[in-house]
């Protein structure tokens, strides 16, 4: 039997909702860090701190989210 998880922490599920919508805004925004900057109604820098911040690499980003199409080149 498999041992039961500790809940997380309100801190790190807000990272984590964080995350998802950054990355989410960066696939619709075809990967542009300007325009998510703009869409998100943060300047480019604080859009690339949250991203240090988060740990979020960049260049290792989905190029496609889970459940949605690949675009064809």
């Amino acid at each position: 039997m498999t041992e039961p998880r500790a809940p997380m922490s309100l801190r790190d599920l807000l990272r984590q909702h964080e995350r998802l919508i950054i990355i989410k805004t960066l696939h619709s925004c075809g990967f542009s860090r300007s325009r998510a900057a703009e869409v998100l109604q943060v300047s480019r820098n604080q859009l690339w701190r949250r991203m240090r911040d988060l740990r979020m690499d960049f260049a290792a980003l989905p190029v496609v989210l889970p459940g949605r199409p690949r675009r064809r080149s």
